[in-house]
């Protein structure tokens, strides 16, 4: 019975907690703001600091014109920026053609650095900027600042070229970074912890249907004697259609009129009507039990 009672709530509580755990939260983005330009050519840099890990990373940018096969487009993910940078700093390294850069990463607590680098020549294509502030960031994330190379400036090995960190009130090169937040660090968002709520009153709405929905009926008298149909006695109290489950014995009251109709010596009336819609072999089972 404690199966049947509380398997399908349990598994329904275990899926909101699966996808209160699978939910991707924005890390950073500056998407939303107004872009102000693009510039091409050359090599740029964001940096951010986060102080919890994240999962199933993914990591795009304002990028316009790189899917012309004539641009070269590149990106790297590393912890060092600069003539100090190894390879050794490298996280993730791509070939682009799309605003969508990497995904799938697994980001633990440091300083990041998204580099991209875009040789164009003639062709309209690079990274577009803002001149606005706003942007969106979860509350352990901090946004650094934006570098760039000189125009025409390609370095083989991007991150280790030389930057000229830009001052910040001058271009903030558009990005985002989303992905879910480490167990040890999540916190379910308001709508989360609603939507769990739901699943709790669920289960204790699905648990009182299982139990019959119905308080049980009076008490059986001392002295009562034991009816042949004892399980068509259970769900006279439970007020509902008798389904013939494996249930124990049961008393019926002394005070219900009493039949040897079609049933076993000393069942009542009403237990009989119950068993007289069951089919013959169970009513001989039954008859052979008692």
């Amino acid at each position: 019975m404690l199966r049947s009672t509380f398997t399908r709530p349990a598994l329904t509580v275990a899926g909101l907690l699966v996808a209160m755990a699978a939910h991707a939260e924005v890390v950073y983005s500056n998407l939303a703001a107004p872009p102000a330009g693009g510039q091409g050519n050359r090599t740029w840099a964001v940096e951010w600091t986060q102080g919890g890990g994240y999962h199933d990373v993914s990591i795009s940018a304002a990028l316009f014109g790189i899917d012309d096969p004539r641009v070269t487009a590149r990106a790297w993910l590393s912890t060092a920026l600069g003539p100090g940078a190894r390879p050794a700093d490298v996280v993730a390294f791509a070939d682009i053609s799309s605003p969508t850069l990497f995904t799938d990463l697994d980001l633990g607590p440091d300083t990041y650095y998204l580099v991209v680098q875009v040789r164009s020549g003639a062709i309209a294509a690079g990274w577009r900027y803002t001149m606005a502030t706003a942007e969106d960031s979860a509350p352990d994330v901090q946004r650094g600042a934006s570098f760039s190379t000189d125009f025409l400036d390609f370095p083989a090995f991007a991150p280790g070229g030389d930057f000229t960190r830009l001052p910040p009130t001058s271009a903030r090169y558009q990005f985002a970074v989303e992905g879910t937040p480490d167990a040890a660090g999540a916190v379910p968002e308001p709508a989360s912890a609603a939507l769990f709520g739901m699943g709790l009153v669920g289960m204790w709405v699905s648990g009182r249907r299982r139990r019959g929905g119905a308080t049980p009926g009076p008490a059986i008298p001392d002295g009562a004697r034991s009816c042949g149909d004892a399980r068509a006695g259970w769900w006279h109290h439970l007020r509902r259609v008798d389904p013939y489950p494996t249930l124990p014995r049961q008393p019926c009251a002394s005070s219900w009129p009493k039949t040897s109709t079609n049933s076993p010596a000393g069942s009542c009336a009403r237990c009989n009507r119950a068993a007289s819609r069951s089919t013959g072999s169970t009513m001989a089972a039954w008859s052979a039990a008692t």
